[in-house]
């Protein structure tokens, strides 16, 4: 998707997809790593 970041969360399985838009971040969504990630989000 574009215009969105991705963040890590160590020490866990997490990705979380973001975007930021002025002063608002947005999750977009929340996976976790051990799971299939969606072609599109």
């Amino acid at each position: 998707m574009p215009n969105t970041r991705e963040l890590v969360v160590l020490k866990t399985r997490y990705l979380v997809p973001y975007r930021v838009r002025g002063d608002t971040v947005t999750i977009l969504r929340v996976f976790h790593t051990s799971r299939r990630l969606p072609k599109r989000w």
